[in-house]
């Protein structure tokens, strides 16, 4: 957010935000933890995921709380003169522009790239869109929709064939970090030129480019990829196996991996078994090779293997559940699990920020702001308009403030 205590990496850079849900928030959030002063700018009524439960206390949405915090937020309403003038005056004291709008409602609302660039031509202006502003422009866009058309979908399943979606919505944020990316480098080569421009992302792109290796195995060897639970397609063993009380994920990627795994598991001469002996012989043997480790496995409970295979360095790690994954030692020791004073609730416990610099930490957390703010705060103190002014377009339904934060 702004800067307070710590000089924070991104202090003193100004991003406008738009964007609603989470593609779009996702980035911002990222921006604002990084020191960035993000203002949130909501339509009267507020944002979609405002209105999204669970909710905290029957009035905070859990949604908007995890994705909002650090940022702050006024109410405009860009379909009034009075609202898109402010907007106008806010772009020239800023350095980026933030949207995740359908194609054409920028030029509806007449804050396009082109109408942005002749008032500030330092500003650099990102959307993130479904599918691009091409010939897929107007093709639905929700996570699942961009999981499915993009090709994760298709890899994300059970062998059987049976598919299901990403557990986290990767369409939303993945677009969202390759935003921040996008956004970033725009600023590195504003230092060059002086200049802005606009950073295009969009979900669809996101999904192919998480394709990766796939793209490659695919063009190469004209094998279409499938879903193959927690399998891979060229390491074996790969996946979860069940334990004496759980389950837990192996990944033997070499043959010194796979001989010390048989060690471990007290049975050295598997190694050497003509089923197992080589990765080829184990993927051709995999159903067999299963019934064998899990056979083995269900000898110990997970955190007896665990220290096993910690201690020989065979890679290895307990399946947990997101409460599990939340009390591993490294979340205290890397605070990944934050706590943020959120008024009229109390504490809420979000996830940290993921990036940590030496020296120029970015630890402090901001709650997410109400509805409208810091309408006032930001149109006086940043724009310097006069409380008549405020006073005339908020008459005017141009922008709302809350004025209420405890």
């Amino acid at each position: 957010m702004r800067c307070t205590r710590m000089t924070k990496p991104l202090c003193g850079l100004r991003v406008l935000d738009l964007s609603v849900a989470l593609s779009g928030p996702f980035c911002s959030l990222i921006l604002g933890d990084l020191g960035a002063d993000v203002i949130k700018i909501e339509p009267p009524g507020g944002e979609l995921f405002r209105n999204m439960g669970p909710y905290y206390r029957g009035e905070w949405s859990a949604y908007f709380v995890g994705i909002n915090r650090n940022k702050r937020g006024i109410v405009l309403n860009l379909k009034t003169p009075a609202g898109r003038d402010a907007f106008y005056d806010l772009t020239r004291v800023s350095d980026v522009v933030l949207d995740n709008y359908r194609p054409g409602v920028l030029e509806k609302l007449k804050i396009d790239y082109p109408t942005l660039r002749d008032i500030n031509p330092r500003i650099i202006a990102c959307s993130i869109t479904g599918f691009g502003d091409g010939v897929c422009r107007n093709r639905t866009a929700f996570d699942l929709c961009v999981q499915a058309a993009g090709g994760i979908l298709s890899v994300t399943g059970d062998e059987q064939g049976n598919l299901v979606k990403v557990g986290v919505p990767i369409g939303d944020l993945s677009a969202g970090q390759f935003a921040a990316i996008g956004i970033l480098t725009a600023l590195a080569e504003r230092e060059r030129s002086g200049l802005g421009q606009r950073v295009d992302v969009s979900m669809f792109d996101s999904q192919i480019s998480l394709l990766s290796y796939l793209v490659a195995w695919y063009t190469t060897s004209g094998d279409v990829p499938r879903p193959l639970g927690t399998g891979h397609l060229g390491i074996e063993p790969y996946g979860i196996y069940r334990t004496g009380d759980g389950q837990l994920a192996l990944t033997i990627a070499s043959e010194k991996f796979w001989q010390q795994l048989c060690e471990v598991l007290g049975v050295p001469e598997m190694a050497s078994d003509p089923r197992f002996e080589t990765v080829t012989c184990r993927h051709r043997n995999r159903s067999e090779l299963t019934r064998v480790l899990e056979r083995i496995l269900s000898t110990k409970s997970t955190a007896e293997w665990m220290m096993l295979m910690e201690g020989a360095g065979i890679p290895a790690a307990p399946v947990n559940s997101v409460d599990r994954a939340l009390r591993e030692a490294c979340i205290g020791e890397r605070n990944m699990l934050v706590k943020v004073d959120q008024p009229r609730f109390g504490t809420a416990y979000l996830s940290g920020n993921p990036v940590k610099l030496s020296r120029t930490p970015a630890e402090e957390f901001e709650p997410a702001p109400a509805l409208g703010q810091h309408t006032r705060e930001v149109l006086a103190g940043l724009l310097g308009y006069s409380e008549e002014k405020i006073a005339e377009i908020l008459k005017e339904g141009a922008c709302e403030h809350s004025g209420a934060s405890e």
